[in-house]
Order: structure tokens, then C-alpha cells, then sequence
């Protein structure tokens, strides 16, 4: 058995994804205490729930919907597989890209290569990255799968290119289902082509919308998907 870490470090001054509109969310790690003078070591840390590696709820995107700590604890462990997704700046993620795989079943986790967790920490990462078109995000509800992640910082269409007036939408259809939606992930060629076991289980804030996460695949007898990787 060989567990691969999916999960980004929390750094000094990583943004939250809701960094524009609270820019006090940005990760802050300070030492208090020191062992050579207090006798122990000890950190306050202060963080965005939607910094990093983290998992969105219903919450936050749909009124009155549940919150992080309300969804069941097996959405967060089970098969998953890796679907190789790259794309340029700014793409869609459709539902051709998702059939060509054939290797989504019935209570996957879904996880979303896009190559862009090597621009984590710059503005293309939050500003230009692919997403899940909506037509996409409708087939993965209809798959019956178990959550979907992206290693990227939203499943969502990135913000140069959202129009005004801009609801969510592709969030709101996976969310809306019940579906976890994870965020920030990494080291998803460790996966590429392949099925797993994986675990992804939150943070649980009381009445937040999400929870930083570590998401971590498990691999025994990795089984291929069939899709050749390119």
C-alpha cells in the first residue's frame, strides 16, 4: 500500500479563495509560544475556510443549505479515480472530456487534473484556471458520484471570464445535489489514468460553509481506467 498526499502546505500569506471580498482571510501562521522560553512550542493560526486544499458545502452556495459539519462522513472516503483533464487558460471541462474516460461509476470521487496546482500562490491560479461547464457538472449529478474535486481553485468558471451577474452556477448544480466539491488539490499525477481508494475528510467548523481538508490517495492494486494518458 503507498498513500500520496493531494493536499497543498498552508504557507504565510496563501489567499483564500474569498480573498477579494475579505482580504483579513489570508493564511497567517505566527509563533506564540517558543520551548526554549515558555518551555512548549505553540502556533496561532489564522485562515480563510477556503484556503488551500478545503471542501465547499452546500452552504456555500445555497441558502439555508447544509453546512460542512451536516454532511455524511462517507463522502469523504471510498473509490476515486483520476481523470487527466488538462487544459489552457480559462476552459471548459465538458461532458465529452468526462465520457472519454468511461471510468466514472456510481459513488466515485471524482478528481480533476488540470495541471494548474503549479500556478497555486499566483493570480492565474485564481484568475484563469479550466472549470466544469455546467452540462458537465449536471452529467456527474446524474453519475450518482460521491464529491469532485479539481485541482484548481474552484470548479467553477474562473474570474476574468465571469459575466456580471455571475451565480455559481456549476456549484450550484453539484452542490445543490448533496455533492462535496473540493478545491486546491495537487499531485494529482500520482493518479493520472488510474482508480483508487481515497479519503478527503474536512475540518469541521461549527455553521461554516466549508473546511480545509486533507485529501489523500490510497493506492494498493492501482487499477488502470483504460483511457490512455496523454
Amino acid at each position: 500500500m503507498r498513500l500520496v498526499d493531494l493536499s497543498q502546505v498552508f504557507r504565510s500569506g496563501m489567499m483564500s479563495g474569498t480573498a477579494d471580498e475579505a482580504p483579513e482571510v489570508a493564511v497567517r501562521i505566527r509563533e506564540v509560544r517558543s520551548a526554549s522560553r515558555d518551555g512548549i512550542n505553540g502556533m496561532e493560526i489564522v485562515l480563510g475556510n477556503h484556503a488551500g486544499t478545503h471542501i465547499d458545502a452546500p452552504l456555500h452556495v445555497i441558502p439555508g443549505g447544509g453546512t460542512i459539519g451536516h454532511l455524511d462522513l462517507d463522502l469523504f472516503f471510498g473509490p476515486a479515480v483520476g481523470l487527466d483533464v488538462r487544459k489552457g487558460d480559462d476552459a471548459p471541462i465538458t461532458v465529452n472530456d468526462l465520457e472519454r474516460h468511461g471510468a466514472i461509476r456510481a459513488g466515485d470521487m471524482v478528481f480533476l487534473e488540470t495541471g494548474w496546482s503549479a500556478y497555486a500562490g499566483s493570480p492565474r491560479y485564481r484568475d484563469h484556471h479550466p472549470y466544469v461547464d455546467q452540462e458537465a457538472a449536471r452529467w456527474l449529478v446524474r453519475r450518482h458520484v460521491r464529491a469532485v474535486g479539481i485541482d484548481a481553485s474552484s470548479l467553477d468558471m474562473p474570474r476574468a471570464i465571469r459575466p456580471a451577474g455571475f451565480r455559481h452556477d456549476t456549484l450550484r448544480i453539484i452542490l445543490g445535489a448533496g455533492i462535496p466539491a473540493i478545491h486546491g488539490l495537487t499531485n494529482l499525477a500520482a493518479i493520472r489514468g488510474h482508480r483508487c481508494t481515497a479519503a478527503a475528510f474536512p475540518v469541521i467548523f461549527e455553521g461554516s460553509d466549508a473546511g480545509p481538508a486533507r485529501v489523500v490517495a490510497i493506492l494498493e492494486s492501482s487499477e488502470p481506467t483504460g483511457e490512455r494518458t496523454r
